[in-house]
């Protein structure tokens, strides 16, 4: 297709590498060049601007083995694509007007305290062992949680 074909600007995103064990890692596929390009787009006074690095990415990655045996560079320029496109190039740390979600907030099913949306990290927290009920500031104020969560979030609920 136009985008992901042979003659795409970073080269054919349908390869048979796959990261660690194909040849490959995820820190190849997201160099440092390849971030720079996506966060250069975010205007001057995007406070994420500051807040979103490549390490930190590189750094979430790592603690998935999971992710990293498997992800295709068509996967990474999908997910950097969608994470793009939530954060306006890694502009914004939080979510704006609120994000989609399920209720669980409405009786019987009642499982956590209600949150406004966007807010309420309950699953990711509990799988990553944290209580971001409570402490959901360490998401916007920890670039490599924030990575963490986010990864979460497409492994699990967007992931192809």
């Amino acid at each position: 297709d136009a985008y992901c074909g042979a003659g795409c600007r970073a080269g054919p995103c349908r390869s048979n590498i796959r990261t660690p064990n194909g040849g490959g890692s995820v820190s190849s596929i997201v160099t440092q060049q390849f971030f720079n390009n996506i966060i250069q787009k975010a205007g001057s006074g995007c406070a994420g601007k500051t807040f979103y690095t490549h390490d930190s990415f590189i750094n979430a990655a790592n603690n998935f083995p999971n992710f990293g045996n498997s992800v295709t560079r068509r996967e990474i320029a999908t997910m950097f694509a969608h994470y793009s496109q939530g954060t306006g190039h890694f502009c914004y740390i939080q979510a704006i007007n609120g994000t989609l979600r399920r209720d669980k907030c409405q009786e019987p099913q009642r499982q956590m305290p209600c949150h406004p949306p966007g807010i309420g990290y309950f699953v990711r927290g509990e799988r990553l062992n944290i209580d971001l009920l409570r402490q959901r500031e360490l998401v916007r104020s920890n670039p490599t949680l924030g990575f963490k969560t986010s990864l979460l979030f497409w492994m699990n609920s967007v992931r192809p």
